[in-house]
């Protein structure tokens, strides 16, 4: 068995980590923010329907369900390295985590040892 066998392909190839495309970018900081938010306007419309009362308010009904859409999106794009899906797992303060595999039944995380 060779050495390189065992190494990762980055490792071999100094490639840089494989990054989103523009496409994919549109798709998920703005097309699934908006879609909420127009799920959002919708719930309230159809809300208007069985509750004679009920006024749809655009800032409510469509604002902020997309920004909280956004901000949930953005936070798991700093989680995940950009939405790299071959990169290392980023935890708190930048150290990397592990999860342990025999000591604990429960997959708690714990940080590397140095």
């Amino acid at each position: 068995m060779s050495s390189t066998a065992l190494t990762p392909n980055n490792a071999t190839t100094n490639a840089p980590p494989p990054t989103m495309s523009l496409t994919a970018r549109f798709l998920v900081f703005l097309c699934i923010p908006l879609l909420f938010g127009v799920a959002g306007l919708g719930a309230s419309y159809l809300q208007t329907k069985s509750v004679p009362y009920h006024e749809i308010d655009f800032n409510r009904d469509f604002v902020v369900p997309c920004v909280l859409v956004m901000a949930l999106v953005v936070v798991i794009g700093f989680r995940t390295g950009g939405f790299r899906g071959q990169g290392e797992v980023v935890g708190v303060g930048g150290q990397e985590e592990e999860d342990v595999k025999d000591g604990d039944r429960k997959g708690k995380r714990q940080k590397k040892k140095q």
